[in-house]
C-alpha cells in the first residue's frame, strides 16, 4: 500500500508543477526508478543473498525505505493548485478575521468525503472510460511479463547457461540497459515531437501527441520477449537472450512514458486518479502473473511460453496505438464526470 504511493501522486505532482510541452522529460526521469529499481534491485539482491544471506535483503530495504520516508517528509510538499488556494483562503480569514477572502472553488470538503473520492475517482475513470480502461490493461500486460522476467532470469539462466546465484542476478542488466537507453531518447525526443505536432497542428496541443512514440513502438516489447525466450530454450550463447530483454526494455519505456505522459496531459486536473487507475490493474498484473511463471515455462517451453506471452502484448497494445487517431472523440464521447 506504501509502494504505490508515489506512483500515482508523482504524476499528479507533474501536472501541478510541469508545463505541458515540458512533461516528457519530466515524465522519463520520473520513470527511471520505476523500471530501473525492479533490475538493480534483483542485480543486488543476487549478489548480497549470495555473500550475507537473504535476511539481509530485507534489513538493505528497510533502510533505504525508512530513508527515503524521513527525506519525503522532510522535503515534499503540496502541490495541488485548489487546495492550496483554499489552506491561502483559510489562512487570509483568519488574518483579518472576516470572510472576506474566498479561494474561488468549493469549501473543503470533510476526510470522509476525501477518502470517498480517492476511492471511487479512479475506479470511475477505469471502468467508466474505454481509453482509461485500454491504457490500463496493455500496461498490465506490460508489466506483469516484466515482472514475470525478472522473476524466472535466475531460474533460467541457471539451468540453461550454468550462471551461479549472483551471475544470474545480474543477467537481467540487459532490461536495464534497454530502459535506461530508450529513457535518454524519449526524455529528449519526446518534447520536441510534441511541440512539432502542435505547430503541424496550428498550435493547438492534443494530449493524443505523446502517443505517437505508442504506434512505432507496440511491436517492440513482443519482438524482444520472443527473442529472448527462443534463443533461452535453444540455448543460444547467452548474450542473444540479453539483447532480447534489452529489446524488451526499450519497448516497455516507450509504452510506459506514452501513456503516463498522455494521462497526465488528458486528465490534468484529475493526473493522480487517472494514474491511479492505470496502476490498479498494473500492479495487480505485476503481482499475479509472475506467480505462473516458472509453471508457464515448464509446461510450455521457453520460446512458446514467451511466445504467448508476446503475442498478449501485442494484441493489447493496439488499441492503445489506434489512441493516436481517435482518443479524442472517445475522451470526448466517454467522458467521466467526477466530483
Amino acid at each position: 500500500m506504501a509502494g504505490g504511493t508515489p506512483l500515482t501522486i508523482g504524476g499528479g505532482t507533474i501536472a501541478d508543477m510541469v508545463p505541458p510541452n515540458r512533461r516528457g522529460a519530466i515524465t522519463a526521469i520520473f520513470t527511471l526508478g520505476m523500471l530501473v529499481g525492479p533490475v538493480i534491485g534483483l542485480t543486488v539482491g543476487g549478489f548480497l543473498s549470495q555473500a550475507k544471506g537473504w535476511r539481509w535483503i530485507f534489513w538493505l530495504l528497510t533502510i533505504l525505505s525508512g530513508a527515503m520516508t524521513i527525506a519525503s517528509a522532510i522535503f515534499l510538499r503540496e502541490t495541488y493548485p485548489p487546495l492550496l488556494l483554499s489552506r491561502r483562503a483559510a489562512r487570509l480569514r483568519k488574518e483579518r478575521r472576516d470572510g472576506s477572502s474566498r479561494s474561488g472553488g468549493n469549501p473543503p470538503p470533510q476526510r470522509r468525503e476525501v477518502f470517498a473520492r480517492a476511492i471511487m475517482r479512479p475506479l470511475k475513470m477505469l471502468f467508466l472510460s474505454p481509453v482509461n480502461t485500454a491504457l490500463a490493461l496493455y500496461m498490465a500486460i506490460i508489466f506483469g511479463i516484466i515482472y514475470l522476467i525478472l522473476a524466472t532470469f535466475p531460474v533460467v539462466f541457471q539451468v540453461q547457461y550454468s550462471f551461479s546465484e549472483g551471475l544470474s542476478g545480474l543477467s537481467c542488466a540487459g532490461v536495464g540497459v534497454g530502459v535506461v537507453a530508450a529513457l535518454v531518447v524519449l526524455g529528449h525526443y519526446s518534447d520536441v515531437v510534441y511541440k512539432k505536432l502542435t505547430i503541424a497542428n496550428h498550435g493547438r496541443a492534443k494530449p493524443e501527441f505523446r502517443l505517437v512514440f505508442l504506434v512505432c513502438g507496440v511491436p517492440v516489447a513482443p519482438a524482444g520477449i520472443i527473442t529472448y525466450g527462443w534463443t533461452a530454450q535453444e540455448k543460444v550463447h547467452w548474450i542473444a537472450p540479453i539483447i532480447g530483454t534489452v529489446i524488451f526494455g526499450v519497448g516497455s519505456v516507450i509504452a510506459l512514458v506514452a501513456i503516463q505522459t498522455y494521462l497526465v496531459d488528458a486528465f490534468p486536473e484529475h493526473a493522480a486518479s487517472a494514474l491511479a487507475a492505470n496502476s490498479l490493474l498494473r500492479s495487480i498484473a505485476g503481482g499475479l502473473i509472475p506467480l505462473a511463471g516458472l509453471t508457464l515455462n515448464k509446461s510450455l517451453g521457453l520460446g512458446w511460453s514467451n511466445m504467448l506471452l508476446g503475442l498478449l502484448a501485442l494484441a493489447f497494445g493496439v488499441p492503445p496505438a489506434v489512441f493516436y487517431w481517435y482518443g479524442e472523440s472517445l475522451r470526448q464521447r466517454y467522458a467521466v464526470h467526477l466530483a
